[in-house]
């Protein structure tokens, strides 16, 4: 049986079949790249001004009820907020998680949670953290539950797509 990182690289087919480094490389390559690509999305300059927010789930919270309600005068920052501070969190991490869960995946489905949750929220935190010191960008903790969930569902995912292939 071939493994994932044979299957889509085979030109990277190690001598030592015991390394750890050949079992891994793709989720390691997978967890660069993430992390470049949320630095790059995260600790840019945006030209926008917004305060930080503190208060979890609050601007969702307001979102959804301005929708479901239709009462709000702006309806299209309520499905802005929905679709990119929402759903765009959750996406960007997904990655992330899939790597991370690439790490773990052989220590079962607790290690994975444990493991994409912890990291992914860490990673998140550092990010939010960066953004204090990036003209034009806040800090927001919505940011952070969402990355976090981004992060276990993209590692829940690659268990799902593993164990459908039995490789788990």
């Amino acid at each position: 049986m071939t493994t994932l990182t044979e299957q889509f690289m085979p030109q990277w087919r190690s001598r030592n079949t015991n390394s750890p480094w050949r079992e891994h490389r793709l989720y390691v390559i997978v967890i660069i790249l993430s992390l470049l690509g949320l630095m790059a999305l995260t600790l840019t300059p945006d030209g926008t001004e917004s305060p930080g927010n503190y208060v979890p789930l609050v601007h969702l919270g307001k979102a959804v009820q301005c929708v479901l309600a239709d009462y709000c005068r702006k309806p299209w920052q309520a499905y802005r907020f929905i679709y990119i501070d929402f759903l765009g969190n959750i996406a960007i991490f997904i990655p992330l998680g899939i790597g991370i869960a690439g790490m773990f995946a052989k220590r079962g489905l607790r290690a994975v949670v444990a493991a994409t949750l912890l990291l992914g929220f860490m990673t998140s935190f550092a990010l939010e953290v960066g953004q204090l010191f990036v003209p034009s960008r806040s800090p927001d903790i919505d940011d952070l539950i969402f990355n976090s969930l981004g992060s276990l569902l993209g590692g829940l995912l690659l268990v799902k797509f593993l164990r459908k292939r039995g490789e788990n």
